[in-house]
C-alpha cells in the first residue's frame, strides 16, 4: 500500500495531464487544418452564369445565412437527416437548385429549406463543372465543394458546417446585485 500511494500520485500528477494534453492537442490541429482546408474559394454569385434576376433572387435568399446548396437531383433521406440536424442552427439554409424540383406541397417560408429552380446554372469554372453540393458562407463565398451523393460526402458536409455554422452568443450573466442599481 505504501508503494501504491505514490505510484497513483504521480499518475494523476503526470500521466492523465500529459494524455489529456495529447488528446486536445489532436482535437485543435484537426479544427485549424478544416479552417485551412475551408478557406475561401471565390463568390458564389460570380461562380455561375446566372441571369440578374437569378442573382438578386439568390443574394436575397442567400444573404446572412449559412447555405448548403444542391445542385442535382432531388433532396434525399440522407439530405433530409442533415437538414433536420441544422435546421434550428440560426443561420442554416439549404437550398435546392434543381432544374426540375418545386416547392412541394406543405412548404412554408420559415423552413430552412429553400427551394429555386433558376434559368441556367452552368459555369465556366471548371473546377465547379461536376459538384453536387457547395457550401456558402453567410458573407457569400464558397467554403468548400462536393462530387457525389454518398454518406461519405454529407458525413464530410456535416463536419464542415459543424465547423463554419456561426454559433449564437450566449447571453450576458446578470448578477442580482445588477439588477438592483
Amino acid at each position: 500500500m505504501k508503494k501504491l500511494k505514490p505510484l497513483l500520485l504521480l499518475v494523476l500528477l503526470f500521466a492523465l495531464p500529459a494524455a489529456s494534453w495529447y488528446f486536445l492537442k489532436g482535437g485543435l490541429d484537426w479544427r485549424k487544418g478544416k479552417v485551412l482546408e475551408l478557406s475561401e474559394k471565390g463568390r458564389f454569385i460570380h461562380a455561375f452564369d446566372f441571369e440578374n434576376k437569378d442573382k438578386d433572387i439568390l443574394f436575397e435568399k442567400m444573404t446572412h445565412k449559412t447555405c448548403v446548396v444542391k445542385f442535382k437531383d432531388d433532396i434525399t433521406e440522407l439530405d433530409q437527416s442533415m437538414i433536420d440536424q441544422f435546421k434550428n442552427a440560426h443561420t442554416f439554409k439549404y437550398i435546392s437548385l434543381s432544374k426540375t424540383e418545386v416547392q412541394p406541397a406543405g412548404w412554408n417560408s420559415k423552413s430552412a429549406v429553400e427551394y429555386y429552380k433558376p434559368s441556367n446554372i452552368e459555369t465556366n469554372n471548371k473546377k465547379f463543372k461536376n459538384i453536387d453540393y457547395m457550401i456558402v458562407d453567410t458573407s457569400g463565398f464558397i467554403r468548400q465543394y462536393y462530387e457525389g451523393s454518398g454518406k461519405k460526402v454529407l458525413t464530410q458536409i456535416i463536419e464542415d458546417l459543424a465547423v463554419i455554422l456561426p454559433r449564437k452568443k450566449p447571453k450576458d450573466i446578470k448578477m442580482k446585485a445588477d439588477e438592483n442599481d
